[in-house]
């Protein structure tokens, strides 16, 4: 006669808990109450000193606050932007708020042409467009043909993509921009969106391996069952595979988006002309151009233009970011 294994026993929950894993969650929630301190408290500050004036940004001692709050500096980079940097540098030591600037017609209009933040800000979303549009179709393509479809030298032709990705990005760079500058692209946005927009390649070809992960994980009987009832390899793209990946597709658009928003080598290498700036080169010039770090006018600005290149791309985190973490998780599983 067999022994008859003991029953399993449930966790009671109505059972109070012991009083060391109540301290041991309560420090584990102190620590993540200060790394979350830590990370969010520069951009918290970086946000409020966008609102102080020139003198109480190097008043001692320093303020946490604004004790009075100013849109200076938003208006300067907002509506005043066609005004030559120094001459707001000198205007803001005369004590101007730069509330009483009336640019004239001429200053209007090379604003709306030129170096206003609705020029850079179109500048830099038809790129994430683009290279969006790209990434999302193109890499797609070639990642459903490297996951689905059987054909010689299939993984020869993509372990050389991957080997692409550990290749240094700057070492590439000068013959990058050799080849573009025999095709007549420097100077031009055309090199930052270009090699997305045709070939899917996002970073080297990242969009095209993320996508091959989770189309591995899609049953190879689903794409069978298709193609038995007569339906093309490209019907099945469409209509099949990418509906099941709506995650993945939103994760390589939240990608794009960082990629080319952030992007400050890139823009400085190949732009040159103010009116084809994006926000990150905007920055870079604008430290240049208005002052050294230590000079109140060009901290103001600083921290005024990186909130504004910041807040969009933390916007949009915040509305996908459901999204982008189920995209981050798919593909684990095996086929």
């Amino acid at each position: 006669m067999t022994d008859k294994l003991p029953a399993r026993t449930l966790p009671d929950r109505n059972k109070p808990r012991r009083k060391h894993g109540f301290w041991r969650d309560a420090a584990g929630y102190l620590v993540m109450i200060v790394i979350c301190t830590l990370i969010i408290l520069p951009f918290l500050l970086m946000v409020l000193n966008s609102f102080k004036s020139r003198e109480e940004l190097f008043s001692y001692p320093p303020t946490f606050f604004p004790e009075r709050w100013t849109l200076g500096n938003y208006k300067s980079m907002f509506i005043y932007p066609g005004i030559d940097r120094h001459q707001l540098k000198e205007l803001q030591e005369q004590g101007h708020d730069m509330t009483d600037i009336v640019p004239t017609e001429e200053q209007q209009t090379q604003m709306l042409i030129d170096s206003s933040i609705a020029r850079v800000y179109f500048n830099v979303v038809r790129i994430v467009v683009l290279t969006a549009l790209g990434s999302v179709i193109f890499g797609g393509l070639a990642a459903y043909a490297f996951a689905k479809i059987e054909f010689p030298g299939r993984e020869i032709l993509f372990l050389i993509l991957l080997s692409t990705m550990m290749i240094p990005w700057m070492t590439i760079l000068l013959p990058r921009y050799l080849m573009f500058r025999r095709l007549g692209w420097v100077g031009t946005p055309m090199p930052l969106f270009i090699p997305e927009l045709l070939f899917g390649l996002l970073n080297g070809g990242f969009a095209v391996f993320f996508y091959r992960q989770h189309f591995r994980s899609i049953p190879k009987d689903l794409v069978d069952s298709g193609l038995i009832d007569g339906a093309s390899h490209w019907v099945i793209f469409w209509r099949l595979v990418m509906p099941m990946s709506k995650a993945i597709v939103i994760t390589i658009i939240m990608f794009s988006i960082l990629f080319k928003w952030n992007g400050i080598v890139e823009p400085l290498v190949y732009l040159t002309k103010p009116k084809q700036y994006t926000p990150a080169l905007m920055l870079y010039q604008l430290i240049k151009v208005v002052g050294n770090e230590n000079d109140p006018t060009s901290t103001g600005l600083q921290m005024t233009s990186g909130v504004i290149t910041t807040v969009p791309v933390l916007i949009t985190f915040f509305l996908a970011q459901r999204y982008f973490v189920a995209g981050m998780t798919q593909g684990a599983l095996k086929e």
